[in-house]
């Protein structure tokens, strides 16, 4: 270890410029990964604006959520799936409609009230 304020200046220095170089890779990564994410939720988020709600045709995205017809066949939750590729997240769309809060909270209520009926 250095022992004068120019020698820990120097290993500090080539300390930081290896560190730099090992972690600059895992920096891209992580930045990459991120725009992928906000990619895919901006493409969720205009899809959700241009459909809007299917039963009282509310447009605000905000407020609209997929709700899966058969809960039997949902794989995953629309609004998490940003980190995955763009082809897995519309096969869990083509499995859902898009419902404001108040209309999907109805039906899933009739679901499972259907349901218990049983």
């Amino acid at each position: 270890m250095a022992s004068t304020k120019t020698e820990t200046r120097k290993y500090k220095r080539e300390y930081m410029r290896e560190y730099r170089k090992k972690e600059s890779s895992k920096v891209y990564q992580r930045r990459f990964h991120q725009n992928y994410c906000r990619a895919n939720y901006e493409r969720l988020w205009e899809l959700k604006k241009f459909t809007g709600c299917l039963r009282c045709e509310l447009k605000d995205p905000r407020c609209l959520d997929f709700h899966h017809r058969d809960p039997d066949e949902k794989n995953r939750v629309v609004a998490t799936m940003t980190a995955h590729c763009w082809t897995t997240i519309k096969a869990e769309i083509a499995k859902c409609e898009i419902l404001c809060a108040n209309c999907h909270r109805i039906e899933t209520f009739r679901q499972q009230e259907y349901a218990g009926k049983e």
